[in-house]
């Protein structure tokens, strides 16, 4: 392990924390630099302003080989962390083998227990991200046990195969989109160079498969506005994006679900999000995104918590009526 004086920081120019799928990005980098890093001391993240925009700066790293080394790690894990989160969806041509965001209370369940076992307890805190138990809805056509031991899929046999878990609200998957499949597919794609390319410059590479969460506005321009030219999409920051919804866990109040820093239920929300100039830590970040009084907050309030500015958008329908889309940022 490197010691702290080998420590630099790096302004990721590439990234705008006015945008919503930049700043989770930017959480991302931190999420993963923070489980994997090389320093004995922890990364940490603030923002300076610039007049293109806010820029993260991330500090206690080892140079931006670190980023690619933490991502690679990442990616490497996933298929035997949360990609493992597999379940059969009945569809009209008979079960199949699904990574989604609804898997059943009793699969959901087996899972965690299966990971909370683990030495490394941050899957089970991105799970806790990305689905509640505690809020269900009721399974159209469910599997049966026959179907996920066929498949190799455990579950709680004390719990429900009736009843599917809710996702956050940041899933804009829409009928047969896997969302977890779409990770290990955009994780695919991970290369340093395409992390240089897309976090230090903002220049999307070449992508033929077009695999997207809906995060980017590319990804949700319709066709009438942009012609036949698919604009291209920065698939590196949607993955990382996706690490950095680790921050914002959901949980359920009565018989709604709750996303962390948005207001409202899915396809119907709010997203707020603050950016502060000083260099932070994980549990802080996380402590400071769900403050419940961040839209409303006055200046002063601000100024004391190190806030430089407060963002929001609206996590509703794209043009095509199924998938989700942010909508433009509003500066609060």
């Amino acid at each position: 392990m490197k010691k702290a004086a080998d420590s630099q920081s790096i302004v990721l120019h590439g990234l705008n924390g006015s945008i919503p799928v930049d700043f989770l990005a930017a959480l991302g980098v931190l999420v993963l630099l923070t489980r994997f890093s090389r320093l004995d001391i922890r990364p940490t993240l603030a923002w300076t302003s610039e007049a293109e925009g806010f820029r993260p700066v991330l500090h206690s790293l080892g140079g931006f080989s670190d980023v690619f080394v933490a991502a690679s790690a990442a990616r490497n894990r996933f298929r035997d962390e949360l990609g493992g989160l597999t379940y059969v969806k009945m569809e009209k041509n008979g079960p199949k083998r699904f990574r989604g965001l609804r898997p059943p209370l009793a699969v959901f369940r087996e899972w965690l227990v299966a990971h909370s076992n683990q030495d490394d307890l941050w899957p089970v805190r991105h799970a806790s991200a990305l689905c509640c138990e505690t809020v269900v809805d009721k399974v159209q056509a469910p599997s049966t046990p026959d179907h996920l031991k066929s498949a190799g899929i455990g579950f709680d046999s004390k719990s429900s195969l009736e009843s599917a878990v809710r996702q956050t609200a940041f899933d804009f998957t829409c009928r047969n989109e896997q969302f977890l499949d779409q990770i290990i597919k955009l994780g695919d794609l991970i290369t340093e160079e395409r992390l240089r390319s897309e976090l230090l410059l903002s220049v999307a590479m070449p992508d033929k498969t077009q695999v997207t969460l809906h995060w980017e506005l590319s990804a949700t321009t319709p066709a009438a506005v942009v012609g036949a030219a698919k604009l291209p999409s920065r698939g590196s920051v949607e993955w990382l994006a996706f690490w950095g919804l680790g921050l914002l866990p959901v949980f359920g109040r009565g018989n709604q679900i709750k996303t962390t820093a948005c207001i409202g239920q899915r396809r119907s929300a709010m997203f707020v999000w603050p950016t502060w100039s000083d260099s932070l830590p994980v549990p802080v970040v996380s402590s400071l995104l769900s403050h419940a009084q961040l839209k409303v907050l006055s200046h002063a309030k601000r100024a004391r918590l190190g806030i430089i500015a407060v963002f929001e958008s609206r996590l509703g329908l794209a043009a095509d009526g199924y998938t989700g889309m942010f909508s433009p940022t509003c500066l609060l």
